[in-house]
């Protein structure tokens, strides 16, 4: 086995045969200039064995040891070992964080039509490679994954026909790509088509059957619809008004990395609804939120524990109001806002945008495991 640093060392020489060290170098090439990449028949057995056991080394978290397996595999032409290189650049995970390289590594394996890389090279360009944002090539890569059937690109697609990024603005075509989405059970469509129907965004509000939506992306464990939810129990749309289930809807989305479930949670036992009044446990759930980084959960836990003047009272008189639901986006992201999107949701996609603030949570980039070399 490698030690760290002939780790290193293997890889320092492998990236001085052609991966960029700048944004201008990888800048300076157009997206379908990249040369098709493929593996030699003979090769091919090998090229398995490579990404098997890079695979089982980056479930072991041995990042190092994986970026060099996946480099020998992307040196042989697998489009997979490009690709799972890249998510590694992209990620800072055993090498230096590098967007450009991901970049690369991402163009260079969907020049071979591997459709996961489509999609991750359209997240770069969604989100902003260097800080810049380029929808169009965005929503080029994202239908080209989504016509090759990689699901998570339809429902992405769809969000930038909610806002008119990159196409024109169809809220019909957003609505039927979120349907595809979600008849292949894909959690980001669910959670956007139920926001549709939760909102009233280019169809009549239909609370309840948003409600069954939210509850089929929860089964996924998508933090976000599991949080909407809970505000359709909490306030008794579309669902019989239960704060029990609001409190269990929000306890799971914290679970998950949404900390505004966290804030409303305190928001119960501030008010005592479905729960004993409680300053104590109040100022525990605005802790957490605030440490997840929600930041109306600071000022709630301050006030509610006493440290700043006006103490509970003020804390429950500015704490009135639940964290408002979360918009429909391209990711499962990790923080709410309490007018009624979410923080660190770049962009979201129907009639109450999100405050636009980048997001260190990845975007669900598919199955790792590799049907293609």
């Amino acid at each position: 086995m490698l030690s760290r640093k002939t780790a290193v060392l293997v890889i320092a020489a492998a990236l001085s045969l052609g991966l960029p060290f700048s944004a201008g170098a990888a800048g300076k090439q157009d997206l379908d200039s990249a040369r098709a990449i493929s593996v030699a028949p003979a090769d091919r057995a090998k090229v398995a064995g490579l990404l098997a056991d890079a695979e089982e080394a980056r479930s072991r978290k041995s990042y190092v040891r994986a970026s060099v397996l996946y480099r020998q595999a992307a040196d042989l032409g697998s489009a997979a070992g490009y690709n799972n290189l890249g998510e590694l650049f992209e990620s800072g995970q055993g090498m230096k964080r590098s967007v450009p390289n991901a970049e690369f590594c991402y163009r260079k394996a969907a020049s071979a039509g591997l459709h996961e890389a489509e999609y991750n090279l359209a997240r770069l360009y969604d989100y902003g490679v260097g800080g810049r944002t380029d929808y169009s090539k965005a929503a080029y890569w994202y239908r080209k994954a989504a016509d090759g059937g990689f699901t998570p690109a339809v429902s992405m697609l769809g969000v930038l026909y909610s806002y008119g990024r990159g196409v024109k603005k169809d809220l019909a075509e957003a609505m039927r790509l979120f349907e595809k989405a979600s008849a292949e059970n894909d959690p980001a469509g669910l959670f956007n088509l139920g926001v549709m129907y939760d909102t009233g965004s280019g169809v009549k509000a239909d609370p309840a059957r948003a409600a069954g939506l939210y509850r089929r992306a929860g089964d996924a464990r998508y933090s976000r619809a599991l949080f909407n939810l809970g505000m359709l129990y909490a306030s008794g749309r579309g669902v019989d008004l239960d704060y029990k289930k609001a409190r269990e809807c929000w306890e799971d989305s914290y679970s998950l990395g949404f900390p505004a479930a966290a804030y409303n949670i305190g928001i119960l036992y501030i008010s005592g609804k479905g729960v004993a009044e409680s300053r104590e446990e109040a100022a525990k759930w605005f802790s957490l939120s605030c440490r997840g980084g929600y930041h109306e959960g600071c000022d709630a836990a301050g006030k509610t524990s006493g440290r700043n003047k006006g103490g509970a009272a003020a804390a429950g008189k500015k704490s009135s109001a639940a964290a408002g639901r979360s918009t429909p986006g391209k990711k499962d992201a990790k923080a709410g806002s309490s007018k009624g999107g979410n923080k660190k949701d770049a962009k979201a996609a129907a009639s109450r945008p999100a405050a636009k603030k980048g997001s260190g949570a990845k975007g669900n980039t598919g199955n790792r495991k590799n049907k293609k070399s």
